[in-house]
């Protein structure tokens, strides 16, 4: 027994992390997929957020962790001002108060939970463990979407909230998050192989699954970040001699080519049998690249399309919420009502699905700026961290900011958990953190200078 809570306290650290951001898909398998909580909010908060509170018992409160000054301090006070706006709204809009209080709570206990951390604790194992998170939930959507009847090739993978409704009514966009952290995750262990030793074939197989389950949910999104990563990747790791070497090496051995041999083979047979069946697949990218750009450039031109399928209709909807946000903008400089146009219009006037131009719509012009700031600066500490790796967990932090840097210019809500938790962890171990007692500022050698696990 005490082997087991002495685990459990050197490694819950690691799980909460892992688990907040990469366990959606196995709580959701649970939730939907079993059917322990069909379409339950509070489950899914339970088991996103559960790990991450169980980090707290046994741990000294007064001990905590300093974070990156600046980035803490800017997200920070980012979130205590929009609180205040919620709090001290002037204008109507139709929010639940129960609802943005819940996800306030949740935010500021994040911010809270990430101080009380140390890297050494974050460090420990992480890379084996957020895999292992990341692999069984994409194994349990391919095993969800098998038994699925009424699924059918070309459709977009996902776990079904309601399984007596025909079509997708799952949310595609978790599984492939969570599968574009697995690729950044198995290609770091390609990196860090000599570390682990867990061998050529398990890496290939383990990048192969994510892929699929990227090309089974076919959201844009992972499909845009995915490239930047292995762009970014190969800039900061390898130069064009190392990458010969490197493919010169891995083309060498009889495993690694008996197994490219044998998935090619695969994949032409598969292709030859499903041809029809595989067509959406094969031109949903080509698609939405068509309608967007068509969709764009209407609206740069002034011009609407009459043809229906000429336009992406998310897209469309966008720039038809962005325009009026505009709109508002020069309305309110019109009519002189100049605290909206630097303070904003409130808490949630409009929602735009573009964060950064509900910043603008809601929070006005300073808060917009504000908001930049810190986008801006946080998107230039990940990529130092990307070209001088800390730690391993940093690093794969680093590289998954990658996803919430497209996504505050594609969709989703400004305050959700989901983002500013992530930005919160970014802020902590971007770089390193020192050790705060009592108001007292020391240095800590071992959380100030991480190790890279296995060193």
């Amino acid at each position: 027994m005490r082997f087991l809570i002495r685990k459990f306290l050197d490694y819950r650290d690691v799980f909460a992390v892992a688990m907040l951001f990469c366990g959606l898909p196995i709580v959701y398998f649970f939730r939907d997929g079993l059917k322990l909580a069909p379409n339950s909010a509070a489950f899914t908060v339970a088991g996103a957020l559960g790990p991450l509170i169980m980090t707290i018992p046994f741990k000294n409160l007064k001990k905590l962790y300093v974070p990156n000054p600046l980035a803490y301090f800017l997200t920070m006070w980012f979130v205590i001002i929009t609180f205040l706006y919620l709090l001290f709204r002037d204008k109507y809009s139709p929010i639940s108060g129960t609802y943005e209080l819940l996800s306030y709570s949740f935010i500021f206990f994040i911010f809270y939970a990430f101080v009380m951390m140390s890297a050494d604790s974050l460090n420990n194992n992480f890379l084996p463990i957020a895999l292992t998170i990341c692999i069984i939930g994409s194994l349990l959507l391919i095993y969800s979407v098998y038994k699925d009847p009424l699924y059918v090739i070309g459709q977009r993978a996902a776990i079904k909230f309601r399984e007596e409704e025909e079509g997708n009514t799952g949310n595609p966009h978790i599984f492939s998050k969570v599968a574009f952290f697995g690729l950044i995750l198995s290609t770091m262990l390609l990196k860090y192989q000599k570390k682990y030793k867990t061998g050529m074939i398990f890496t290939l197989a383990t990048m192969l699954l994510f892929i699929v389950v990227l090309f089974l949910t076919q959201t844009m999104i992972t499909f845009i970040t995915s490239a930047i990563f292995l762009w970014l990747f190969f800039i900061f790791n390898f130069s064009f001699k190392s990458l010969f070497k490197s493919v010169r090496s891995l083309l060498t051995k009889w495993y690694v080519l008996l197994v490219l041999g044998f998935g090619v083979y695969k994949v032409v047979v598969l292709i030859n049998e499903n041809e029809d069946a595989l067509a959406p697949v094969t031109i949903f990218v080509s698609n939405r690249v068509e309608k967007l750009i068509g969709t764009l450039t209407g609206a740069l031109s002034g011009e609407e399309s009459t043809k229906e399928k000429d336009v992406d209709v998310s897209a469309s909807m966008r720039v038809s919420l962005i325009s009026a946000v505009f709109e508002n903008l020069t309305e309110n400089v019109e009519d002189g009502k100049l605290r909206y146009v630097f303070w904003g219009n409130g808490y949630k006037n409009l929602y735009v699905d573009v964060p950064i131009f509900e910043v603008l719509d809601s929070f006005g012009i300073i808060m917009f700026i504000f908001y930049m700031v810190i986008y801006f600066y946080l998107t230039k500490i990940c990529i130092l961290e990307m070209r001088n790796p800390s730690s391993i967990a940093a690093e794969f932090i680093a590289y998954g900011y990658i996803y919430f840097m497209i996504l505050n210019l594609t969709g989703g809500y400004v305050m959700d958990y989901t983002r500013w938790g992530y930005y919160a962890v970014v802020a902590r171990f971007i770089p390193g953190g020192l050790l705060y007692v009592k108001s007292k500022v020391e240095t800590k050698k071992t959380d100030s200078e991480p190790q890279i696990i296995g060193v």
